[in-house]
């Protein structure tokens, strides 16, 4: 790499036991290679990893204190293996009116099926009603996954080669379709490859009452990501709500802060944006005044246009104010 561009490659340590430089250019002459040490090299230790705390453990050599994140959680888009998610009758809920004629849970009393080796399900399919009637159709099942999940894919065994059996995911009053599909054959596997975060699943009938499925097995993962920022939007509207939090909102230049809860007291100021990534922090030295500033202009100045979380908490009590606010 060196052939035409000159290399500078000095003051390191290796750990490796290999030709630490090996020059197949031609060019002898256009790089530097100065105090490379062959030598025992001091491991980086966090001290939760598993439960995503990078910050770096107390046993961390001192000349690596200043590495790694400055406190955890953090949060990375690392994604864990699709696993099965078994479904039990917990979670399943049937919305037919008096009942299905055969359960819904003929769809899930056969989830040890390896469709891998294409083992086949022998038990009934799901039958919501004896035929279709306009009083009560469409027919629903829901599936209540407890958390929500990714859903990564979903295997539906067809037993008759009948009528269209609709997957739709979402909540009450908003679901969405995730696929349809025509039961074209006969004892066959059917796979549906799919890329949503849900915790609730339906299952339905919008043209017959012989869409005849018999197991379905559902693969995902738990999105601990996707929860901790739903419950980051939760806390954000409830602050929402609270008597003048923040004025103004949005805003373009500065803004002010009303203390907690009326206490005159000193505050540690935090800005995330959207995505829950901590943009700003401060401390307060004001105690005695009921709105108060806590970043320069400049400081402000220099976030893009867009929305962002604050979180405002009392140095004494610990007690904590959330808002959400947006910058134009």
């Amino acid at each position: 790499m060196n052939e035409i561009n000159q290399i500078n490659i000095n003051n390191n340590s290796y750990n490796t036991n290999i030709p630490f430089y090996h020059n197949d250019s031609g060019n002898l002459h256009n790089f530097s290679l100065d105090n490379n040490v062959f030598s025992t090299i001091h491991q980086i230790s966090f001290k939760d990893a598993d439960n995503n705390d990078y910050s770096l453990s107390d046993e961390t050599p001192e000349e690596l204190k200043g590495l790694g994140a400055t406190s955890g959680p953090e949060f990375f888009d690392i994604i864990p293996p699709s696993e099965q998610i078994v479904i039990d009758s917990t979670m399943v809920i049937d919305q037919v009116i008096g009942g299905s004629v055969f359960s819904p849970l003929y769809l899930f009393d056969e989830q040890q099926t390896d469709v891998i080796a294409n083992q086949h399900p022998v038990s009934k399919s799901w039958k919501p009603y004896w035929y279709w009637k306009k009083e009560t159709a469409p027919y629903h099942v829901i599936i209540d996954l407890g958390k929500e999940y990714r859903i990564t894919e979903i295997y539906l065994h067809d037993m008759h080669n009948t009528y269209e059996f609709a997957v739709e995911y979402g909540s009450e009053n908003n679901w969405n379709q995730l696929f349809v599909d025509p039961c074209s054959s006969f004892n066959t596997w059917k796979t549906h490859i799919t890329d949503v975060n849900t915790r609730y699943l339906r299952l339905s009938m919008y043209q017959n009452v012989y869409g005849a499925i018999n197991e379905i097995l559902i693969f995902g993962y738990f999105n601990s990501k996707s929860e901790i920022l739903n419950k980051q939007e939760t806390l954000i509207n409830s602050a929402t709500q609270k008597k003048s939090s923040m004025l103004p909102n949005p805003f373009s230049n500065e803004f002010k802060v009303n203390a907690l809860n009326g206490k005159f007291d000193r505050y540690d100021i935090f800005i995330f944006d959207i995505i829950g990534e901590k943009v700003l922090a401060n401390s307060s030295k004001i105690s005695n005044k009921e709105n108060f500033q806590i970043f320069k202009t400049i400081e402000l100045n220099q976030l893009k246009n867009g929305y962002y979380i604050l979180v405002c908490k009392n140095k004494s009590d610990g007690s904590l104010k959330t808002i959400k606010f947006k910058k134009d």
